[in-house]
């Protein structure tokens, strides 16, 4: 449910930065998404649709980019991806590892149309 109000803040920032340009319409939405956010995309992507209706958000579409979640070893300093089976532990020594990249959820960019006469 954590998707809802991450969308909301996500389409008011949408929404402020193209009425900062002039935007007539919000086409698309670039979000980067890693792998331990927790951000489910279909979540997103569902309350987006609701939430811009009426909107000049209204049926952008979001292109997600995945971020897998990389770690590093405080013991060794061994940089690693996380295992598909989520295990933390270092490869090299079997040390746990602290997320360098993978827990992120952020608007990179936003594509627009504007009124060329503004």
């Amino acid at each position: 449910m954590h998707e809802l109000t991450t969308t909301q803040y996500l389409l008011k920032t949408a929404l402020q930065h193209a009425h900062k340009e002039h935007a007539t319409h919000i086409t698309s939405v670039h979000v980067v998404i890693g792998q331990l956010s927790g951000m489910v995309d279909k979540s997103v992507q569902y309350y987006w649709d609701i939430l811009a209706e009426g909107t000049i958000a209204e049926g952008a579409t979001i292109e997600f980019k995945h971020i897998p979640a990389s770690l590093r070893c405080a013991h060794c300093n061994t940089v690693y991806d996380l295992s598909d089976s989520f295990d933390f532990t270092c490869p090299a020594c079997g040390q746990a590892g602290t997320i360098i990249s993978g827990d992120e959820f952020l608007l990179e960019s936003i594509d627009i149309d504007t009124d060329a006469s503004v």
